[in-house]
């Protein structure tokens, strides 16, 4: 019980910090000179996302050595922000770990090849993250099903 006190207390303060610095944060300073003035405003999010776990499965079996890339593309006053993600490949249960961190969305691609005479496949998917969690996501490239489950602070995560 005590563990969960402390951990509810770290959530306060995390959520009262994040407050405190978009209040500090969104107070404009003009600087003046003889001839223009230049409003400027620091950009403050509740907190970057730990990353994601993907797997890629083609009805319900594991697809091994997919790999997968992206960026995360979130907005700061008004201002795309791009962070390129560290490409990875899946295991041969079908997953792979991004744990980049970044913000906002994670533009994902998938890629594999399938057949013979072997052709590439390619898959596309946004995800929306989440502050201060995991996202654990499962696609089925033979349905195009996505199932995504957020994890905070290992409680009610899935196994990777």
């Amino acid at each position: 019980m005590k563990n969960g006190a402390i951990a509810t207390l770290l959530v306060v303060a995390i959520i009262a910090s994040a407050g405190v610095g978009y209040l500090v944060g969104v107070n404009s300073v003009t600087s003046s000179t003889s001839q223009n003035s230049v409003p400027t405003t620091s950009c403050a999010v509740p907190g970057p996302t730990i990353g994601a776990v993907i797997r890629v499965i083609e009805s319900g079996a594991p697809v091994a050595g997919a790999s997968v890339s992206g960026e995360a593309d979130g907005y700061c006053n008004n201002a795309l922000q791009t962070q390129t993600l560290q490409s990875t490949v899946t295991n041969s249960s079908g997953w792979a770990s991004l744990m980049d961190g970044g913000f906002g969305v994670y533009n994902l691609l998938i890629s594999y090849e399938v057949g013979n005479p072997p052709l590439t496949e390619n898959y596309h998917l946004s995800i929306s993250m989440q502050p201060t969690a995991v996202t654990y996501i499962v696609f089925d490239t033979a349905t195009g099903n996505v199932t995504t489950h957020i994890c905070y602070y290992n409680l009610h995560c899935l196994g990777a």
